[in-house]
């Protein structure tokens, strides 16, 4: 459920005045097999409920030479989180149980923010961006995991026994922890762009990004803490716009502080490292334009080389290794096709090369290089509208992800979305 109210007020010829509420609220569960083999080793439910209210005040200001957007931001985000483990093995002092239980996360957050943006005019040519934005991040953190129940497994048939044996798990596992979060954060950017023609322009950005720290909600022991995560951002570029033809070109490099890895510690769960230093470079081309008769174009290609460069974790080192789940290579390409009756067409390809997924760069856990296709044929009418649509057309089969452990004998792929075929009809009231 989304719901978002707006208002704007002009107060002078060159300023006005933007206030923007919005709250949202998502529940979603999900069942899956515990440790993802052919054996019964147990299932999980996992049920998260979210809630997010925002508000935000923009003041605008416009002149000849000047253009501003000033803010301020406030938003309160609440996450409750339950998983359910049922009928899961597991060893204590020699004895082979199947336990029940019940971990419940709750995260109750608040985001504070000023900030302002302006580009000033230097000349015909020149344009000046200076802007800022100043942050405070507070959360507080709650876990709990307990234990619901426990039967003693028959080593030799692997039935249970029919007694409870929770009190022999729940000293040693039951845990209720409480750790509170928060960090604040002064993000500053620059940015100058040059009208080279009227058609083609140039620019250069430097700014600053940031992702809050927060804490890992775990079944045994203190919730783990992890901090914020910094950024340095370096954008080169050039922009050409002709007609209806858009071409852009640019270079980037991102340098990061205390940057946030996603460790998996098994096949459903994932834990959250500060990498100490690590950087991401590469280049971007995307284009649009009108190829006459009712047909159009756009598109993309990226290229982004990642590292980490100074990375060490429980004595490995992982300096010099690629980020996980990030490819090389990237093209995107439609073909679309729209006449005034309200017919349209579209053909897409989508390409991504290969990629490490985990931190170690493991050649045995790589995800696949894949091509997609896609295609459309709709109509659209004032109110009415139609279409058939195909994803994944030529049904590619491909892996996104890995998972070994050998102490759990799990050997895991997740594989992408297979061939989809559909129709929707749509209604605007």
């Amino acid at each position: 459920q989304l719901v978002v109210f707006k208002q704007r007020a002009d107060l002078t010829a060159g300023s006005s005045l933007s206030l923007i509420a919005s709250h949202a609220e998502n529940y979603n569960q999900r069942k899956g097999d515990y440790d993802i083999s052919a054996e019964d080793n147990g299932y999980f439910i996992n049920t998260v409920d979210t809630e997010n209210s925002a508000l935000e005040l923009r003041l605008h200001y416009k002149t000849a030479l000047l253009k501003t957007v000033s803010g301020l931001y406030y938003s309160e985000d609440k996450l409750r989180g339950t998983s359910s483990s049922v009928d899961l093995p597991y060893t204590i002092s020699g004895l082979r149980l199947r336990a029940a239980a019940d971990l419940a996360a709750d995260r109750n957050a608040t985001t504070k923010a000023v900030y302002s943006e302006a580009d000033i005019h230097l000349g015909s040519r020149w344009t000046l961006t200076l802007g800022a934005r100043y942050e405070e991040n507070q959360a507080d953190n709650h876990s709990a995991l307990t234990v619901t129940g426990a039967q003693l497994m028959d080593p030799v048939a692997g039935s249970t026994v029919p007694a409870d044996f929770s009190a022999v798990l729940k000293p040693i596992l039951d845990s209720d922890n409480t750790a509170p979060s928060g960090d604040a954060v002064f993000l500053p950017k620059v940015a100058i762009s040059l009208d080279i023609t009227d058609q083609l322009s140039g620019y250069f950005t430097r700014s600053q990004g940031y992702r809050a720290g927060s804490v890992d909600f775990v079944s045994e022991g203190e919730s783990p803490s992890y901090g914020p995560e910094y950024t340095n951002n370096y954008d080169l570029g050039l922009k050409f716009q002709q007609g209806s033809w858009f071409v852009q070109a640019s270079i980037f490099r991102i340098d990061y502080e205390d940057m946030q890895i996603g460790v998996r510690v098994d096949a459903s769960n994932f834990r959250t490292d500060n990498a100490g230093e690590a950087r991401s470079q590469g280049a971007e081309l995307e284009f649009r334009g009108e190829l006459g008769a009712g047909f159009s174009v756009f598109g993309g290609i990226g290229y982004v080389d990642t590292a980490f460069i100074e990375y060490e974790d429980d004595g490995v080192d992982y300096a010099g290794n690629h980020f996980p789940n990030a490819p090389r290579n990237t093209a995107n390409l439609v073909v679309r096709y729209e006449n005034s009756r309200g017919l349209y067409a579209d053909l897409s390809w989508s390409h991504s090369d290969g990629s490490f997924t985990d931190r170690e760069n493991s050649d045995r856990l790589r995800a696949d290089s894949r091509d997609l296709f896609g295609a459309r044929l709709g109509y659209q009418g004032e109110q009415m509208g139609v279409e058939l649509y195909g994803q994944n057309i030529t049904d590619k089969f491909y892996i996104t992800d890995r998972f070994n452990s050998p102490s759990l004998g799990i050997d895991a792929a997740y594989v992408g979305d297979p061939r989809e075929v559909g129709a929707r009809l749509s209604y605007r009231f």
